[in-house]
């Protein structure tokens, strides 16, 4: 009776174990290959991607440029106005303005209001000359 259980090696029961492996030595090779196979497809991908990037920054065209309207020479000021109104008598955006009283580490937005020395020291950073609009 004990002769009839016993397996050969060809017989062993192999409906655990993937297609084409013989025992768990096989399954933990096939694992360690299937993982370096995806790592050089991942590493091929990425060459590919910077081979990519690298060819539009030499070949991508430049971004056009946004023709600006003349800078006044000279703007009259009052006391205080607005960043909108003092964007407007500069030719400027909102934002431009903006981003440069934040440069000279000033928060505002296009309504709030500013005072004279700050909006002659804005001026002055873009070259345009100030009068005050008393003194005209």
């Amino acid at each position: 009776m004990d002769k009839d259980l016993t397996l050969f090696d060809d017989e062993k029961p192999r409906y655990l174990l993937p297609e084409g492996c013989k025992d768990l030595y096989d399954v933990i090779r096939q694992q360690e290959r299937a993982a370096a196979d995806r790592a050089a497809r991942r590493k091929a991908g990425l060459m590919h991607a910077e081979l990519i990037t690298n060819w539009l920054q030499k070949h991508a065209p430049a971004p056009p440029f946004e023709s600006l309207p003349p800078m006044p020479d000279s703007v009259l000021l009052p006391d205080s106005l607005t960043v909108g109104d003092l964007a407007a008598l500069l030719h400027l955006k909102n934002y431009k303005l903006i981003s440069i009283l934040i440069q000279m580490q000033t928060f505002a937005s296009a309504s709030s209001e500013i005072g004279f020395p700050l909006a002659c020291a804005v001026c002055r950073h873009l070259g345009v000359e100030v009068k005050r609009m008393g003194e005209v």
